[in-house]
């Protein structure tokens, strides 16, 4: 495991200019929340008005050919209507050599499904990050053992408000019983 982005210890991150973030710690009321439900762990909020938007996290050349995924732990904020039938957000890796390959996140993935309001807390909806797993084979044309940065781009969805708790390089290859 390789934590690229972990939302308590954000690293120098680059931001778009109408791409928000803010931070919500573990077990407290985050944002607009009504009330104070559990959410582990802690996370970042990213909100757009405009597309496109970007997250871009740099990284000092890492050799990630040896791991099989990169994983995002996220959810999407129950008031964002995730746009159906699209893409929702799209995940790019960069090299050393300015290669990059871009993987669409389809708006039907299980971790942007969105849990029904419960009526006996006033209407709101729990929010659990859960890990959406990205193969590395997916970003062909990357040099894997030099990967220069990782980014999130939100330029489907006109609108959109995501909370981020991580992004990890996962899987090593040589894992045993």
């Amino acid at each position: 495991r390789y934590t690229v982005f972990h939302a308590k210890e954000a690293p120098v991150a680059t931001l778009t200019d109408d791409l928000s973030a803010g931070f919500c710690q573990a077990l407290t009321a985050c944002g607009r929340s009504p009330r104070p439900y559990p959410h582990f762990p802690d996370l970042l909020t990213l909100e757009w008005n405009t597309i496109p938007q970007q997250l871009q996290v740099p990284l000092e050349n890492p050799n990630t050919s040896r791991f099989r995924s990169l994983e995002l732990r996220l959810a999407p904020d129950p008031s964002w209507r995730v746009p159906q039938g699209q893409p929702a957000f799209a995940v790019v890796l960069r090299d050393q050599q300015g290669n990059a390959a871009r993987v669409e996140i389809p708006s039907g993935v299980p971790t942007l499904r969105q849990f029904e309001a419960d009526p006996t807390h006033g209407n709101t909806s729990p929010l659990y990050a859960s890990a959406l797993r990205i193969p590395l084979g997916q970003f062909a044309g990357v040099d894997l053992t030099a990967v220069t940065s990782v980014e999130l781009v939100f330029d489907q969805a006109e609108r959109g408000r995501l909370y981020l708790a991580s992004i990890e390089f996962v899987g090593q290859g040589n894992f045993r019983f």
